[in-house]
């Protein structure tokens, strides 16, 4: 079961020396050269958000065993993590999320031009196995109706975060979090689909959810000029 790993901080804190300050760029590719050197080897792509081209995202996949610990994929001696603090003055967010599918490789959409990333957050208090089929029930039953109507749709993955997210604007404090992944042809091909009738049938299923609830989403595009494992976005 392939592990998703995202890391999101911002570009404005990213460590720079004497050398690169006339040419800011160059710690980004500082920073990707050092991930191609992680051990054991993962699949990446770097990208920044659509509206805000400081918010960086780090999208990876573990290569390791479905058997083998999160810890153990992620955070350990020069792990991901342990690179990123080398280039980063500051805390970053960091979520996990095991998928049936790899979002790399020649099925994956994990380097399309566009990609979409939605986070639903629900109140732990108020979650349990009953809600969750409800959600993902829900969750199924619109992508039914809006995914034949879409216009450059390349696939998408979803499922839940690993553990509990703190969010300080839901009852109790911590949350589940249900996680979507989608890749696109182009920003076009996105900003149509959501205007389509099937879109305006669909969408209130999600709305609709009986829980109080906080959703975020970004759309992160790609820059094919320069290269990384995968693609780098930037």
């Amino acid at each position: 079961m392939p592990l998703l790993e995202i890391i999101q901080l911002d570009s404005n804190s990213l460590l720079r020396d004497d050398a690169s300050i006339s040419n800011p760029d160059e710690n980004i590719q500082k920073l990707v050269r050092a991930i191609e050197q992680v051990n054991p080897p993962v699949d990446f792509v770097l990208g920044t958000h659509h509206q805000d081209k400081n918010a960086i995202q780090i999208t990876f996949e573990h290569r390791g065993s479905a058997k083998s610990t999160t810890s153990e994929r992620s955070l350990g001696p020069g792990s991901l993590s342990e690179v990123i603090s080398g280039f980063y003055d500051a805390p970053f967010r960091s979520f996990r999320v095991n998928l049936d599918n790899s979002v790399f490789g020649p099925a994956g959409f994990a380097t399309a031009n566009a990609v979409e990333f939605v986070l639903s957050y629900f109140p732990t208090s108020s979650f349990n196995a009953e809600f969750q089929k409800k959600i993902e029930d829900d969750f199924i039953r619109f992508d039914e109706i809006y995914s034949p109507a879409t216009t450059g749709d390349q696939g998408l993955v979803y499922g839940w975060l690993e553990g509990e997210q703190p969010l300080e604007d839901v009852d109790g404090g911590s949350a589940k979090c249900f996680f979507v992944m989608r890749g696109w042809n182009s920003m076009d091909g996105f900003e149509a689909s959501i205007k389509t009738e099937a879109y305006k049938e669909a969408i209130p299923l999600l709305l609709g959810w009986n829980a109080p609830f906080k959703m975020s989403s970004g759309m992160w595009s790609v820059n094919r000029e320069i290269p990384a494992r995968e693609l780098l976005y930037l």
